[in-house]
């Protein structure tokens, strides 16, 4: 990947990094590196605050933290079909019957691990040749430019722009709830278990590289140069200004 996020990262506003998918070959190493501990069932999610730190994240088919994750990034089940179903239905209520919940696990992939080593941690550029998918902590306003990047470059008659927020695991999120890794697409992270690591205000947006890739080719003729974002930009800083002089308003 030879994109430069760095004027995107200043336009947009970003205050945290972005957070890159690896499908990594054994034996490469990882700097600044921490795996799930074993028999855990840690959530992805929960190494937010060691990602802003520049912490990598490393998973494997043996140590992946929960079973969403083994069964996303590793298509590996850790407890039988029906015991999984009566998590996942009976248990959790994700969905109205196990038919319909058994039709979604045996859905077609997008993704499988080459080297059964994924690593997730801010953008490596000695990790480029093996990234597979960029993550976005963003705020409404953010996505909201998001989906114009995504406009910028379309004409008539192209493939629709793909953004959605479709149902999945927060760590299916980052790569597996895409339909085509070879096409502009962002996927909007829903998963209530994941959300609770992420601050309030922020939501994870994960992109394929050909969308990152147009992100990054924003230039200064694209609206992150013009009035509408300078002036959304302007209006927040003065909320922002406000709220801070007078304190949060009660019931707001």
């Amino acid at each position: 990947m030879t994109s430069d996020p760095t004027m995107l990262i200043e336009k947009l506003g970003l205050t945290t990094p972005l957070i890159g998918l690896y499908d990594l070959p054994a034996g490469l190493e990882v700097e600044n590196s921490v795996s799930p501990p074993p028999n855990s069932r840690v959530c992805t999610f929960a190494f937010y605050r060691q990602w802003l730190k520049g912490t990598h994240l490393l998973l494997t088919d043996e140590s992946f933290g929960c079973g969403g994750a083994a069964f996303a990034l590793f298509q590996k089940e850790t407890r039988p079909r029906e015991a999984f179903l009566d998590f996942l239905v009976e248990e959790e209520g994700l969905m109205a019957n196990r038919e319909r919940m058994n039709e979604w696990i045996e859905r077609p992939k997008c993704f499988t691990s080459a080297h059964e080593r994924i690593s997730i941690g801010p953008l490596r550029d000695t990790l480029s040749p093996w990234l597979r998918s960029v993550t976005l902590f963003v705020t409404p306003d953010q996505l909201g430019a998001l989906v114009y990047g995504r406009a910028y470059f379309q004409r008539v008659g192209d493939t629709p722009a793909m953004i959605v927020a479709p149902f999945g695991s927060g760590c299916g999120q980052l790569i597996q709830c895409f339909s085509d890794l070879s096409r502009p697409e962002a996927v909007i992270g829903s998963d209530l278990a994941m959300r609770k690591y992420l601050p309030q205000c922020l939501m994870a947006v994960s992109v394929t590289l050909p969308f990152f890739e147009e992100l990054c080719d924003l230039g200064p003729a694209s609206f992150l140069y013009k009035k509408f974002w300078a002036e959304l930009k302007e209006t927040r800083a003065r909320e922002d200004q406000s709220t801070h002089n007078t304190g949060p308003i009660l019931g707001a």
